[in-house]
């Protein structure tokens, strides 16, 4: 049988109902691979249901299984909003810094995939850049006067993060021009991960927690602006998200229930029996205590280091001294700046929440008139951690009969360092608390002791050396241990410390001798060269 292959054949003609039909099709099977997109997208969406498969050899493309813990656990329908301001640095530390913000950037993209419904990330463009006005008018809402920095907020809290110091640290390296060649810019750290966990957790919180400071028996004023006084701390504190108030016995009774962290600083006289009670019943039933002696040491009822005792923190006798170090290079004895002494790196503990970071970023902490500390019988269940400490080069010199000191080291009579300068108490606690205060951990599952030998480590006039430590200690006794962090280090800041070291005498050094030794033999080279 032949088939046809006439070319000439008649076309069968199309009908309407053909072409509808064929038209239906087409927009159904359309209409069906959209529905089936769309769906596999709600799909991929739902943190449930999505796969994600990270190929990267250091799993660069996926975040921490704490950070995306914390990311889960946000609460409520108020989104986390993310603000970028960062710029390129100009060379030679250009392609370093992109490097890092490339990857932060790549960090907050991760959150934003972790949890789509809460995080709104914008990157703004900044000058000579399209979109500018828009930019600075967000600056200005958002009250900034600063680029290289991030911004998260949620409703009326934000959390502003510094790209060098909170996110990366960077060595600048070295020109080739100086003495030991060209040393190219590196990376020291890259804390992007942490940065953001802190900084969710930072807006996300509940209320303010509240710091209460003794009152009534001759501490520091509180908000005053005098060298001594406590004014440049409470402001931290406040701009650090806690409320500050003043504890008055005679007027509040025993300590607040709302109170996450007491501090007793610097009494000049004694607590009444009534006030040693409630303190201790405060710290006994879960709650945290910052405490130090003042300058006149008080013994006995009622004193701090009696107070402290209880907890295994014995404040000892006589004043850490060092010998100050002279414009020569020699130790100096005999006046008063040998009571000053410098907490370095080495110093510190190296696990503690309060000190870790400022270890890690080589950071000192500052101290005069400090009395040494002593471990104790620790509390039931307990752990005491020396969280400064002085070195070796170091005596607790004790006053004369008439009660001053005179700063001279007598072999025979005074303790030779280390001492410790600030120690904390963990325990459980023995009696039944109240509900955890606001802004503090759900569950307070110890009660937090800080005792400190140094009252003047507070005061205004030590305190932009001291702010870091300070600043931890208070987040880390309100178990806000997510806030222990560092400020970022100012690159313009250039200070010597003059005394604790040999940074006096290379000083003198460079300015008697080696300066003018070296115009003057220029001078003779000078005077012989004309003459040749």
């Amino acid at each position: 049988m032949a088939l046809s292959t006439d070319e000439h054949a008649p076309a069968r003609p199309t009908g309407n109902a053909t072409r509808l039909g064929i038209a239906a099709t087409v927009a159904l099977n359309l209409a069906l691979a959209a529905g089936v997109a769309g769906g596999l997208c709600w799909l991929a969406a739902r943190p449930g249901l999505r796969a994600r498969i990270d190929l990267t050899a250091t799993g660069e493309n996926t975040l921490d299984e704490n950070a995306r813990a914390v990311i889960d656990a946000v609460e409520g329908d108020e989104p986390i909003v993310v603000d970028t301001f960062l710029r390129p640095l100009p060379a030679p530390l250009d392609r370093i810094t992109a490097r890092a913000q490339q990857r932060f950037v790549g960090l907050l993209r991760l959150a934003r995939e972790q949890r789509p419904e809460l995080f709104r990330v914008t990157h703004h463009a900044l000058a000579g850049a399209a979109g500018t006005s828009g930019t600075e008018a967000r600056m200005r809402e958002l009250g900034l006067s600063e680029v290289d920095v991030v911004v998260v907020s949620r409703g009326d809290r934000k959390e502003i993060v510094r790209f060098l110091g909170d996110v990366a640290e960077i060595d600048i390296g070295r020109p080739a021009n100086m003495p030991g060649g060209y040393v190219p810019p590196r990376l020291l750290a890259f804390r992007g991960e942490e940065t953001i966990v802190k900084a969710v957790l930072k807006v996300t919180q509940g209320e303010r927690p509240y710091a209460y400071f003794s009152w009534g028996h001759g501490e520091r004023d509180l908000y005053g602006e005098e060298p001594r006084d406590l004014g440049l701390l409470e402001a931290a504190l406040r701009e650090d998200g806690f409320a500050v108030k003043r504890w008055e016995s005679d007027e509040q009774g025993a300590v607040p229930d709302d109170c996450a962290v007491l501090a007793v600083v610097a009494p000049e006289e004694a607590l009444s029996p009534r006030e040693t009670d409630f303190v201790r019943e405060y710290v006994d039933r879960g709650g945290s205590l910052i405490a130090v002696p003042g300058h006149r040491l008080i013994t006995g009822a009622g004193s701090v280091g009696e107070l402290l005792e209880g907890y295994g923190v014995r404040v000892g006798e006589g004043v850490v001294s060092r010998p100050y170090v002279g414009a020569g290079g020699s130790p100096v004895y005999g006046i008063p700046e040998c009571a000053e002494v410098v907490v370095r790196a080495e110093g510190m503990a190296a696990t503690h929440p309060i000190t870790a970071p400022l270890r890690r970023a080589e950071r000192r902490v500052r101290l005069v008139f400090s009395r040494p500390l002593e471990r104790g019988r620790k509390p039931t269940g307990g752990v005491l951690l020396d969280l400064l400490t002085a070195s070796e080069f170091t005596w607790a010199d004790l006053p004369d009969a008439d009660g001053v000191h005179r700063w001279m080291w007598d072999e025979e009579a005074e303790r030779e360092g280390p001492f410790s300068l600030a120690m904390t108490a963990r325990f459980p606690p023995p009696l039944p608390g109240p509900a955890p205060p606001a802004g503090t951990m759900e569950e307070r599952p110890e009660s937090r002791v800080l005792g400190l030998g140094a009252p003047d480590l507070f005061a205004n006039v030590l305190f932009e050396t001291n702010r870091d430590f300070l600043l931890n200690a208070f987040n880390w006794a309100a178990s806000r241990e997510y806030r222990v962090s560092i400020s970022p280090r100012d690159p313009d800041l250039r200070r010597l410390e003059l005394g604790s070291g040999r940074g006096l005498f290379f000083l003198t050094m460079c300015a008697v001798v080696i300066l003018p030794l070296s115009c003057l033999l220029f001078g003779l080279g000078v005077a012989w060269k004309r003459r040749r």
